[in-house]
């Protein structure tokens, strides 16, 4: 996929990328998998001046994270530059999946004159629909262009780890829903 859009938001550091579960996906999705899972090979962003044909830069990406990533396929394979790898979220066909967000900073602020034009393009080689169904994006922008911009996006790391925790912690306290504790006996 390939999505553009125009912007003037100034000191963009990081984009959230949302899959979204949808009853009209294969085991809800929030992939086109029949299992519901999707494989994001490769994330990559550029950035262009809004409403001219200047050639896009790309935006180097770094400290990729999410809120949960299947074994073997970590959200960091979605920026590694290797098609062959890639973020998954497969928990199998067994369970329903959930909505899952991966956050993916930069290296350096975004920040152009008279605004810009950011093209996202998530690529998805592994085959098999391991596609992406239901997915939207957001970016997040320094309060302001004073101040510590390390402290400005660690504090956004750590808001996106709490709330990739109280996500676990939702899903755990549903499945423990029906467990019950033993009285041992002695023998």
């Amino acid at each position: 996929y390939t999505v553009r859009a125009d912007t003037d938001l100034q000191n963009i550091v990081a984009v959230k990328l949302e899959t979204l579960t949808d009853t009209e996906l294969p085991n809800a999705g929030p992939g086109l998998a029949d299992d519901g899972n999707f494989i994001l090979s490769e994330f990559k962003l550029s950035v262009s001046n809004k409403g001219k044909n200047a050639s896009p830069v790309t935006i180097e990406l770094m400290n990729a994270s999410a809120d949960y990533a299947q074994d073997g396929s970590p959200v960091r394979h979605a920026i590694d530059s290797n098609a062959k790898t890639g973020w998954g979220i497969s928990v199998g066909q067994d369970q329903p999946q959930t909505s899952h967000v991966a956050i993916f900073e930069m290296k350096e602020p975004i920040a152009r004159e008279g605004g810009q034009r950011l093209t996202f393009t998530l690529s998805q080689q592994q085959g098999q629909r391991q596609l992406i169904g239901r997915f939207r994006l957001w970016v997040a922008t320094l309060k302001s262009s004073d101040g510590d911009a390390k402290t400005q996006v660690a504090s956004l790391r750590q808001q996106h780890r709490e709330e990739a925790q109280a996500a676990w912690e939702v899903t755990m306290k549903r499945l423990a829903a029906d467990w019950q504790v033993l009285d041992p006996q002695t023998f």
